[in-house]
């Protein structure tokens, strides 16, 4: 039996950018963490403060990637397929070899 080697998940419209907006503030929160463990003089309201505004600035850029990655999927139901990395490889030396 063959099974499909990449299938998006089935989602309901919008939730895209919900995962978008969570994942930039998680990585907000992961840079605010570092930062505070090799900067020993930070005060709390100092990272609080870098804390929202990166959650900010990052959930946009996080919503952003996710429609640029999920609208094409969603405007016309087409199912990219997965690229074997040889194949890429591959494809990408011989672009290269006739520029040369």
């Amino acid at each position: 039996m063959r099974t499909k080697s990449f299938e998006l998940e089935e989602t309901v419209p919008g939730i895209f950018l919900l995962q978008g907006w969570l994942g930039g503030v998680l990585a907000a929160f992961g840079y605010v963490v570092a930062f505070c463990l090799f900067e020993r003089d930070l005060w709390l309201s100092d990272a609080l403060m870098v804390t929202l505004y990166l959650s900010v600035l990052t959930g946009i850029l996080g919503v952003m990637k996710s429609v640029i990655m999920w609208a094409p999927y969603r405007l016309t139901k087409f199912q990219p397929h997965a690229v074997p990395i040889d194949d890429l490889r591959e494809t990408l030396l011989k672009a290269y070899r006739e520029i040369e």
